[in-house]
């Protein structure tokens, strides 16, 4: 599942939007981080609720690797925007609740920043 934002922003402000998201959701979002990887995003750390779900035994062993919930911007190298957000490895492990509240809060950062 893709998550498209209202207004997509410039690629080289990925880092800065989501910083201003994670300090903005801390105390909703416990734990939530900046993912350090080239596409960033954000971490949520695994939680005995995730971690006793049965997945399947392949998609088992990617959550038991990567140690925490993923999602990832989505963009585009030839126009330089974001354009939204992908779980990492398509494994769709945020509850509904928690990817409401981050798109809500990505959205309102980028209108900010225009």
């Amino acid at each position: 599942m893709n998550f498209e934002f209202t207004t997509p922003f410039a690629l080289d402000k990925r880092e800065q939007i989501a910083t201003q998201v994670v300090n903005k959701l801390s105390q909703y979002l416990p734990g939530l981080q900046v993912d350090c990887s080239y596409e960033s995003g954000f971490n949520l750390p695994l939680t005995q609720v995730w971690l006793k779900k049965d997945y399947g035994e392949y998609l088992n062993q990617i959550i038991k690797y990567h140690n925490s919930r993923q999602l990832r911007f989505r963009f585009s190298l030839d126009n330089k925007l974001v354009t939204g957000l992908r779980f990492k490895d398509e494994i769709e492990y945020w509850s509904n609740d928690e990817t409401t509240i981050l798109l809500d809060t990505i959205n309102k950062v980028i209108l900010s920043c225009d």
